[in-house]
């Protein structure tokens, strides 16, 4: 790392393209941004006029290069060390290599705690600001399996699903992430410090904006695209038809990365966006196992068998604590959701399960058939299937094998 790379992009009105700009003129070369800083006026014109062919934009960063050559390299970042927070940027051995094939990838990363491990798997846990009880529990539910597999879980810390996410990723492995659409130094929004100090102690909090940027409404689309960037699978928990959750969405498709959603009841507001990008060829995040095989590459059973291991070993209190929170939420979720609710074909489904004997597909039809006739189809059965397993009505206790809850 170049404390004068780091001075670089710290630089008042020198953003990341700027930066790529004259790294490139400078031929990529290692100490380019210590030549600018000591570079003579005359070069230091020239320089910006080939970066710019636009004049006036050519003088805007002429004269940012020249106040922030008024500041000193060591001193700044001996300050961003005093205060916890570190630096890493294109060309060095820590920068995520994830971020280095997404369109548009960051110049510098300023973080506190640490970055995400290049060697293990990583999935963007986002959804809405203002989630349902049904929502807050699946973010928690999906975040805590999949951490404790050792899957680094990443989000924007935002109020909702992401800080519910990312505080049960934090409290299950160590194995939460968060970007920010501020300076690494500041805790946005507030009522997330708790999580804010967890992250910086057992995970990392990671921006690509200067220490001391206030979060402002334009820096969080932009943020985005590095949420979905350091991931290899996007799961949306809930989302708004019209969401800017659905901007992180646009970003990991570009960036090729899989995208998966949660899916609600049609009459949910907050689940319409989850139930279009599944309309739009988005996969169904119908468990976290389901994920689990894509990111792991691992049969369903085989996650399952080594999840019942880890429950097994975990001390008493903590899987009884962890049970009741999930019991409570759920009998809550169940309340709104009342078997009166059920359409037929559900119902029907529940009625040929039972929760001691795990049943398949095929041995479910027959009885729903003969209580509902000839119109129930395998597709069917499959498809009320796993909206009964969101919704809390059904487990898959192994991969094709059902029980009611």
């Amino acid at each position: 790392m170049s404390i004068f790379s780091e001075w670089l992009i710290q630089t008042p009105g020198i953003g990341r393209v700027s930066a790529y700009r004259f790294r490139n003129l400078l031929r990529n070369e290692e100490d380019f941004a210590q030549k600018i800083y000591t570079m003579s006026e005359q070069k230091l014109k020239e320089l910006t006029e080939e970066a710019f062919q636009d004049k006036e934009r050519a003088d805007r960063c002429l004269q940012a290069l020249r106040e922030g050559r008024k500041r000193n390299p060591v001193v700044l970042s001996s300050q961003n060390r005093k205060n916890g927070i570190f630096f890493t940027c294109v060309g060095d051995p820590d920068f995520p290599e994830r971020l280095l094939s997404i369109p548009d990838p960051p110049f510098g990363l300023f973080y506190k705690g640490r970055l995400p491990a290049g060697n293990l798997r990583s999935c963007a846990v986002i959804g809405s600001r203002m989630c349902s009880a049904y929502g807050a529990l699946q973010a928690r539910i999906f975040a805590r399996r999949l951490s404790q597999s050792g899957v680094q879980i990443i989000s924007g810390m935002a109020r909702g699903v992401d800080g519910i996410a990312g505080e049960e990723a934090a409290q299950t492995k160590d194995m939460s992430f968060a970007v920010l659409g501020g300076g690494a130094d500041i805790c946005y929004p507030k009522e997330n410090r708790k999580l804010y100090d967890a992250l910086c102690r057992q995970g990392g909090v990671i921006s690509e904006y200067p220490p001391g940027t206030q979060p402002k409404a334009p820096l969080f689309p932009v943020r985005n695209r590095l949420i979905s960037g350091l991931s290899d699978v996007l799961l949306v928990i809930e989302a708004r038809e019209k969401s800017g959750t659905l901007i992180t969405v646009d970003r990991a498709l570009e960036q090729g990365r899989s995208v998966y959603a949660l899916p609600g009841r049609v009459s949910d507001s907050t689940s319409s966006g989850c139930n279009k990008l599944i309309m739009q060829g988005a996969q169904i995040a119908v468990s976290p196992e389901y994920l689990l095989e894509d990111l792991l590459k691992m049969p369903a059973d085989e996650i399952v068998r080594r999840q019942a291991a880890a429950d097994a070993g975990a001390p008493a209190a903590g899987r009884k604590a962890r049970n009741h929170a999930d019991s409570t939420a759920l009998q809550i979720e169940r309340w709104k959701l009342s078997e009166s609710a059920l359409l037929p074909l559900d119902a029907a489904i529940c009625r040929a399960l039972d929760p001691s004997t795990p049943r398949c597909i095929e041995s479910i039809l027959p009885p729903v058939r003969k209580e509902l006739g000839a119109r129930a189809s395998y597709a069917d059965i499959m498809r009320g299937i796993t909206m009964l397993i969101v919704r809390g009505f059904v487990k898959e206790i192994r991969t094709g094998y059902y029980i009611t809850r």
